[in-house]
């Protein structure tokens, strides 16, 4: 449920760049892309390191859970 919600709340402020304009026709904004992917980095370091994955009680996601994630926000 972390790595969904972070993937969901991620994809939703790529999604609300503009108004007018589909997420495909919208000009890249540098920062928010900047940002998406540090937080992809620092969900990573949250999974990877033991110690900090006991800390936020977040247990590692196995294939097939990345795989209804991913099924489950139209990636896959």
């Amino acid at each position: 449920m972390f790595l969904l919600f972070i993937i969901i709340e991620l994809i939703i402020a790529f999604n609300f760049r503009s108004i007018r304009c589909s997420v495909f026709k919208a000009p890249p904004y540098m920062w928010l892309t900047v940002s998406i992917f540090s937080q992809f980095i620092l969900t990573a370091v949250v999974l990877q390191i033991p110690a900090v994955r006991e800390a936020f009680s977040v247990t590692m996601p196995t294939l097939h859970t990345v795989g209804r994630i991913l099924h489950s926000v139209r990636l896959f």
